[in-house]
């Protein structure tokens, strides 16, 4: 399986498989053995190149640049598609709804079915200047969101009511992460990282980065936000947004987007893995 620059092979995991899409194909493995359980092709030359894929509750979902294929994880059996007229988000799959940026308007759509549950306005289409780009939709906490020319707009994720709008300072670079135990949202970009209270949408705090983080991303684990910039990790706590410690990796370049586990923090920078007691 060998693919080339304009149609990259991407993965995902999830109950013991492995789906990979890549080169107008869909490869499905077993996890455990690596054996092979079914190939099936996923379009010709008008669905365009395998952009991503989303692995959920035993369907795939294999987003092409111009068709939205969901089928069995297990048999590769075909359940519904859907045609994409204009440039769409990546999929992300909540409470038994597929939401997705397809032009200028947010989708809900059933996963089961494919019909719709709702769709509104959401941004000014793929060719303006308030375009709708790749990890700039997030559902979390009942809300559905979306990042559009410096401003976050949230719609209720069951109706599509539109709940609030936020504008930021800056337009690329935003990932939106909640945090079920607080009931909060952080907004991180590559030079801050916002709390904000998803009722509302008011900023509840700040904690500005000394140099932009890069591709770096926050991540809460066990009560403590970890988030990487340039070649530091920092470790906020999340109600607060005080910084509780931070650590200086080796290299020059941004370090990964932190994981942690069990007390123990892993990332990488331009020289070597890091294990960092947390």
């Amino acid at each position: 399986m060998v693919t080339d620059s304009s149609d990259p092979l991407v993965t995902e995991f999830d109950n013991d498989v492995i789906c990979l899409a890549g080169e107008g194909n869909l490869f499905i493995l077993s996890a455990s053995t690596g054996e092979s359980i079914k190939e099936r092709k996923i379009g010709g030359d008008e669905a365009g190149a395998t952009v991503d894929l989303v692995l959920n509750s035993g369907t795939v979902y294999v987003r092409t640049e111009q068709i939205l294929h969901t089928m069995d994880s297990r048999t590769g059996k075909e359940r519904w598609r859907r045609s994409l007229t204009d440039f769409s988000s990546t999929p992300v799959i909540a409470d038994g709804k597929l939401f997705i940026v397809i032009g200028n308007r947010l989708y809900a759509l059933d996963t089961r079915t494919g019909g719709e549950h709702w769709n509104v306005i959401a941004g000014r289409g793929a060719s303006a200047a308030g375009d709708v780009r790749d990890f700039d939709l997030a559902v979390a906490g009942g809300l559905a969101c979306v990042m559009t020319e410096q401003e976050l707009q949230a719609f209720d994720a069951n109706t599509g009511r539109k709940k609030w709008n936020l504008r930021l300072p800056y337009p690329d670079g935003v990932e939106v992460h909640y945090i079920p135990q607080f009931g909060m949202m952080l907004i991180s970009s590559p030079a801050d990282i916002r709390a904000v209270d998803p009722k509302s949408g008011k900023v509840t705090w700040t904690f500005k980065m000394a140099v932009e983080v890069g591709s770096s991303r926050a991540r809460t684990v066990d009560g403590v936000t970890y988030i990487g910039g340039d070649s530091v990790i920092h470790a906020l706590d999340p109600k607060s947004g005080e910084k509780k410690w931070e650590f200086t990796a080796d290299g020059k370049h941004p370090v990964s987007t932190p994981v942690a586990s069990r007390g123990t923090v892993y990332f990488r920078s331009d020289t070597a893995l890091y294990a960092v007691e947390g």
